[in-house]
């Protein structure tokens, strides 16, 4: 997955917050099935599109249930990803997805969107066509800056 077609409209919703909290969740957002799971181009694509949002500073690791050892940690972006793929072991099931980790969106993000007008019920292509305009652009320009 490249950063252009992550942006096109049918994957918008992956940069609402709370969008997903699972990786199954992802998977399934990406348009994979159960039977994808175990699949090379799903696993990358997930772990693709994983690297955009953490590059982009929206998303976190807020609980890593497998591995607690790694809760507090200050990983790179990198090492996160390699952890993940690593965890995701071949023949994992819909239900081994909840004893891997838990996602969360920083609150920087949710912030500046909620300062923006959006609500739970709102819907986010809306949202982001209304009040956002160019949402790469408006990541690059709102994020943290280093």
């Amino acid at each position: 997955m490249t950063k252009e077609e992550l942006f096109k409209e049918e994957y918008i919703d992956l940069f609402s917050p709370f969008c997903f909290e699972y990786l199954h969740e992802l998977i399934g957002l990406l348009g994979y099935y159960i039977d994808d799971y175990d699949k090379s181009e799903t696993r990358e694509n997930v772990l693709e599109t994983l690297q955009i949002l953490f590059d982009f500073e929206i998303l976190e690791v807020c609980d890593w249930i497998q591995e607690p050892k790694l809760n507090g940690q200050n990983l790179t972006n990198r090492e996160i990803l390699n952890h993940i793929d690593r965890m995701w072991l071949k023949n994992t099931k819909y239900s081994d997805f909840y004893n891997l980790l838990i996602f969360s969106t920083q609150n920087w993000y949710t912030d500046k969107l909620v300062n923006l007008g959006l609500t739970h019920t709102a819907n986010w292509k809306f949202f982001v066509k209304e009040k956002i305009g160019n949402l790469e652009k408006w990541l690059d320009e709102k994020k943290p800056k280093k």
